[in-house]
């Protein structure tokens, strides 16, 4: 009898569980998404994912604000070609999210053509019915 209890138990999922399982499959697609939409020059979907005091750290320390990632997302002399995310994992703590993964991103700039690996971290709020992104780290993975 404790064994088909213990079964029984294991076989209900929770509504927290149910939302857990929804919002991580929501922020994966986000996160395809945001990559997908810096290839394309897609800064309407850029600009209503990053909160109004979104901060990028890029490896070199430096940082960027939402306007001045929106302004290189639209750059038309910078062409990144399409790239997806791999080993991408997701944490959840509320309302909010931190995604890292690791991505291989391909640049043609001034007739130059950079490939470069990173990892990188985003975090995310959810606001109503939306996630923002705050903040992004990326670094540089040696070869």
């Amino acid at each position: 009898m404790p064994v088909s209890l213990s079964f029984f138990g294991c076989q209900k999922v929770s509504a927290q569980t149910r939302t857990s399982i929804a919002a991580e499959a929501e922020l994966r697609a986000l996160d395809a998404r945001w990559s997908q939409a810096i290839s394309a020059r897609d800064t309407v979907f850029v600009s209503r994912l990053l909160a109004p005091g979104f901060q990028l750290i890029v490896a070199s320390g430096e940082a960027y604000s939402r306007a001045q990632v929106l302004t290189a997302t639209a750059n038309p002399a910078v062409e990144i070609e399409p790239y997806q995310s791999e080993d991408v994992r997701v944490q959840l703590m509320g309302r909010t999210a931190v995604v890292t993964g690791r991505f291989t991103q391909v640049l043609h700039y001034q007739g130059k053509t950079s490939t470069t690996r990173y990892r990188y971290t985003d975090v995310y709020h959810r606001q109503g019915r939306r996630w923002l992104a705050l903040a992004a780290h990326a670094s540089v993975l040696k070869e």
